[in-house]
């Protein structure tokens, strides 16, 4: 009431909230598509390394009124969920980077490290700022297989495009750069196999971190490489590996064969298939004594397989006897050269032979039958 007499009233009902908010949280961590579900009341959840973390949190107030959620982390920075009432997300909690990595030198990720932790830290607080604070530790277990990283080693050098293994060099598989993230490398068990075939099997890292390999022939192989940590974890790498063939011309001969009549005075032409194992070109000619094919082109060897070529050599012979035959042949990028003997059987008989031969032969064939009606009817056979 004031000076004048006039008053008012108000009216209000004070609530005087002394009761802490009330929270639940629920963490599941789902793997390959199954779900475990994580005790919350742990101080320490242990999650596997990039697995799918899941949050919920829910609350309420004896006074009914709203609840706010607060949830931070030192996983990076500024990394922060905020609700009302309810919270719900998801996120991945990975090594972090005080485990093995290509940012240490190979002596340092050879070496055992812990997992990496992070702090979790909830804040409940209610219209009445009454607030409540939990806190959890994550720790993050291996869940990662070993980092496999080969290099091949031809002859005491890198392999490249310019520089590739080759036959008969020594091919070394190194592992050296490899590591794992958690786990000391000695720790870690290897098998090798090459073209399915075992050569190395649960495999010490003194035994495999420089491995010689079986590979003496030119060809593509498959190389392939399996790694185990202490916990099981796994990880496996395929890759072909090309070794190409030895520097060189290396011919030989695969085939050979007669177009026409080997008859004295009578055109033939002798084609002789060729292969050479080599890594070099070259060229060469077929030759029969003073006569010689035009040049042909020595084809490389690659690791698909052997340079195949041909050549073809036509000869008019002017006497009867056998054919001799050579593949003369050089290489300038080898810096090589040599003579190729080519053993056959062809025989160059005289034009009178040739019918004596046809004649012989009806003769031959003749008797055979005599022979065999003999045999089948006897001396009834004989009779007119």
């Amino acid at each position: 009431m004031d000076s004048f007499s006039s008053s008012s009233n108000w009216y209000e009902n004070i609530v005087i909230d002394g009761a802490d908010p009330i929270w639940e949280a629920t963490f599941e961590i789902q793997v390959d598509g199954n779900t475990t579900v994580l005790d919350s009341e742990q101080i320490h959840i242990e999650v596997i390394s990039g697995s799918e973390f899941y949050f919920t949190f829910s609350t309420s107030d004896s006074s009914g009124l709203p609840v706010s959620i607060d949830i931070t982390s030192d996983k990076s920075a500024g990394w922060r969920h905020t609700g009302v009432d309810y919270l719900e997300f998801m996120d991945r909690f990975f090594q972090g980077g005080q485990v093995n990595g290509m940012h240490l030198n190979v002596t340092d990720r050879h070496q055992a490290k812990e997992s990496s932790e992070y702090n979790l830290s909830l804040t409940i607080t209610d219209d009445a700022s009454n607030i409540v604070t939990r806190e959890w530790t994550i720790i993050i277990s291996d869940g990662s297989g070993p980092t496999i990283i080969p290099n091949i080693i031809s002859n005491g050098t890198l392999i490249s495009p310019e520089s590739p293994a080759r036959a008969g060099e020594d091919i070394i598989l190194s592992l050296t750069e490899s590591f794992d993230d958690l786990d000391a490398i000695d720790d870690v068990s290897w098998e090798i196999r090459v073209d399915g075939q075992v050569i190395a099997e649960t495999a010490f890292w003194s035994e495999i971190e420089k491995l010689s390999l079986p590979l003496y022939e030119p060809a593509i192989y498959l190389i392939h490489i399996i790694a185990w940590d202490s916990v099981d974890n796994m990880e496996q790498i395929s890759f072909g590996l090309a070794v190409s063939p030895a520097f060189g011309v290396f011919p030989s001969v695969l085939d050979h064969h007669v177009i026409g009549d080997l008859v004295e005075g009578e055109p033939v032409n002798i084609i002789v298939t060729m292969q050479n194992t080599g890594a070099d070109i070259g060229s060469g000619v077929l030759c029969s004594g003073d006569v010689c094919s035009d040049e042909v082109v020595i084809s490389a060897a690659d690791p698909a397989g052997p340079g195949v070529f041909s050549a073809e050599l036509f000869l008019n012979p002017n006497n009867t006897g056998p054919i001799n035959l050579r593949f003369v042949w050089s290489s300038d990028s080898a810096g090589s050269e040599g003579v190729l003997e080519i053993d056959n059987d062809y025989v160059v008989v005289s034009q009178w032979q040739m019918p004596m031969q046809v004649l012989l032969g009806v003769l031959s064939v003749l008797m055979l039958f005599a022979w065999l009606a003999h045999r089948t009817w006897g001396a009834e056979s004989q009779r007119p």
